[in-house]
């Protein structure tokens, strides 16, 4: 099983290398610090999405097959939480699937040049669909499905982006008014 100390060490690695690179490259600290906090936010999502990264069928195969790992189905893991599951549960998978990338709703326009919504859109899009995808490809390639690739988390994630943004359209147009009087 890889831990998440690996994961950890990575994103302090990324880090490094961008701070050095921003430094030679002479980067506004604003701007440099924006992409800082990214990294460090995209590293979280990483290890909550991924690790531990189980390789071995002895330590912990949660769905077996790829079959099982594999839900394509929109809302259909939603509608059995809501009938079968806990509120606790409901919250966290689906709170939890949202809340988890409203920061990169907020933070993505932050750190774009061009802030087209088109192109917001994509990645508000993409972003989940790799998570995913990865999550799916590690299965397939260590032979341990421990994660299950389902639409309602792209779903629920593409919701939390859309959300983030709305903050973030929302928050400046009010610093756009208060900055003019």
């Amino acid at each position: 099983m890889i831990e998440e100390g690996y994961g950890i060490l990575a994103m302090f690695i990324v880090l490094l290398i961008h701070m050095i690179y921003s430094a030679i490259k002479r980067k506004s600290i604003r701007r440099s610090v924006l992409i800082s906090v990214f990294i460090v936010y995209i590293s979280i999502v990483i290890l909550i999405t991924f690790f531990p990264i189980v390789y071995s069928h002895d330590v912990y195969t949660q769905f077996g097959t790829l079959e099982n790992a594999l839900q394509l189905t929109p809302f259909k893991t939603i509608h059995y939480m809501i009938r079968y599951t806990s509120r606790n549960m409901i919250f966290a998978q689906v709170g939890g699937n949202i809340i988890m990338t409203i920061p990169f709703g907020i933070m993505l326009p932050l750190i774009l040049k061009k802030r087209k919504a088109a192109l917001l859109i994509l990645y508000a899009a993409a972003f989940p669909v790799c998570i995913e995808l990865l999550q799916l490809l590690l299965g397939f390639l260590f032979g341990t499905y421990y994660r299950k690739t389902d639409v309602d988390d792209v779903i629920l994630n593409f919701t939390g982006i859309i959300l983030g943004y709305a903050i973030y359209f929302g928050l400046s147009l009010i610093y756009r008014k208060v900055r003019k009087k």
